[in-house]
This record gives structure tokens, C-alpha cells and sequence, in this order.
């Protein structure tokens, strides 16, 4: 049987020293850890979130030197989570987690690994990570799917070095990955 191997496919989670150091089957250090960093627009000073002990959500003022503290105690590696302040039934700005990318990505370059989640719940006015139908009774997959494809692209293109989709779309992974190696992406994870 021949296996019919795309390029970059095989060097993609080799490609940097960071996410080696993730994957490293070795044994278990500090840099195998990723921080959740959640950043909400127009949050006026960070909040704590219950049960998650030294987590807050940040400001888009307090993002950057909350990540410059972590990268002082060796944290390199993030998982950000936008939380923009509208919200629609189907989203259609992702400005605010991109310009929150451009700005730590504008700060930190390489020294960081930045994962964001991709995924619509924070957007939507109902809260589920998907399009709902007229009848707010089902989940729209297709309309779904496209959306975050779109979306995985604009946080790419921001700066994103890997998209972790959190939603439970059916079809999701495959169309974010044809979507970025559309658009020559070929080096980031999903």
C-alpha cells in the first residue's frame, strides 16, 4: 500500500523548538505545559476564575505583562482564549482575538508559543459553539464548520502558531487544515 505524503506534513510538529520540547515522549517537565490565558474586551481590571487557582481572566491591557511574568517563571508555551464583548447568532468579527494575537505575537515573536482555541460559544449570543437553526432547536454542522475554517484562517494569519479547536463540529479538522494549506500554512498545528 502506498502512502501518499503531503509536504510539511511529516516536519510539521518538528518544525520549532518549542513544540518539540511539548511532544517529547522523554518524561514530564515544566515545558510540557501549557497556560490557558483568557483575555475579555472591555473587561475593566482582571478577574479571578473560581476553581482555577492563580488564573484570571486579563485585559487587553494586562495580557502582555501577565505573559511577560509567565516567560520569567519559564513559561513559554499559551492557550489563549478571546472573549469578545458582541455577540450575535452567527459571528461574523473576529477582530478582537486577532488584534489580541497581533499584539502579544507584535511583543513576544518567537520567545512564545501561542495556541488559541477555535471555537464559537465566546461569539455566540446562545453560548453553543455552532450555528443554531431557525428554530434554535439544532446545531447547523456545515454552517458551523465554515465558520471556523474561516476563523482558523484569520488566526493564522494573526499569528497563531497552533489552532485547537474546542467545538464538536463534525468535519472540523479536516476543513481547518484544507484551509491553511490553501492558504500555505503548512507548519501550523492543529
Amino acid at each position: 500500500m502506498e502512502t501518499k505524503i503531503y509536504a510539511g506534513t511529516l516536519r510539521r510538529l518538528k518544525s520549532n523548538p518549542l513544540i518539540r520540547s511539548l511532544v517529547n515522549p522523554l518524561g514530564l517537565s515544566h515545558q510540557q505545559f501549557i497556560l490557558p490565558i483568557f483575555v475579555e474586551e472591555n473587561l475593566a481590571s482582571p478577574r479571578p476564575i473560581q476553581h482555577m487557582e492563580s488564573v484570571s481572566v486579563q485585559t487587553i491591557d494586562t495580557i502582555i505583562p501577565r505573559i511577560d511574568e509567565a516567560t520569567k517563571a519559564g513559561i513559554f508555551k499559551f492557550l489563549l482564549f478571546p472573549v469578545p464583548a458582541t455577540k450575535k447568532e452567527i459571528p461574523d468579527d473576529f477582530s478582537f482575538g486577532v488584534n489580541a494575537i497581533n499584539s502579544i505575537k507584535s511583543h513576544f515573536g518567537e520567545k512564545i508559543w501561542l495556541a488559541v482555541d477555535v471555537c464559537l460559544c465566546s461569539y455566540t449570543t446562545h453560548g453553543h459553539c455552532g450555528i443554531l437553526n431557525r428554530e434554535k432547536t439544532e446545531v447547523l454542522n456545515h454552517d458551523s464548520v465554515s465558520i471556523l475554517a474561516e476563523y482558523s484562517i484569520l488566526l493564522a494569519k494573526a499569528g497563531a502558531d497552533c489552532l485547537a479547536p474546542s467545538d464538536m463540529m463534525d468535519g472540523r479538522i479536516k476543513a481547518i487544515r484544507d484551509r491553511l494549506d490553501e492558504n500555505q500554512f503548512y507548519t501550523k498545528a492543529i
